[in-house]
């Protein structure tokens, strides 16, 4: 609804809406922001950190840390990270002899699979 035509600021409404959806969220084990569009240039968040480690292990603990900091601060909503969770993979290994003894060359035997298993992931 437009500001004119309407009583209540953006951040009000933000502030309202956001206990349901943050509730809504954790019942499905979503995360959500509300996000108000803040004047000036476009940004990626109010705030952002950016953790850099010498391997993967220590970078993920270090931003665990981080992300804690961020929850337990007063005033700081909607935290989230792009770290991608661990995602369960299937890997198929094509016995060749018995697919040639079946008429199934690898190239066409994998394209068929891939399309009978387009929601699975495949390496």
């Amino acid at each position: 609804m437009p500001k004119d035509e309407r009583r209540a600021q953006s951040h009000e409404i933000a502030k309202r809406v956001r206990p349901a959806l943050a509730a809504i969220a954790a019942k499905y084990g979503a995360a959500v922001a509300v996000a108000e569009v803040p004047p000036g240039p476009p940004v990626l968040q109010t705030l952002v950190a950016e953790i850099y480690a010498p391997d993967e292990q220590s970078r993920l603990k270090l931003a665990t840390q981080v992300r804690e900091i961020f929850r337990s601060t007063p005033g700081v909503v909607d935290v989230d990270w792009y770290v991608e969770a661990e995602q369960p993979k299937t890997i198929l290994h094509i016995d060749q002899a018995k697919a040639a003894l079946q008429g199934s060359p690898k190239p066409p035997l994998h394209a068929q699979f891939r399309w009978r298993h387009r929601a699975t992931p495949l390496l």
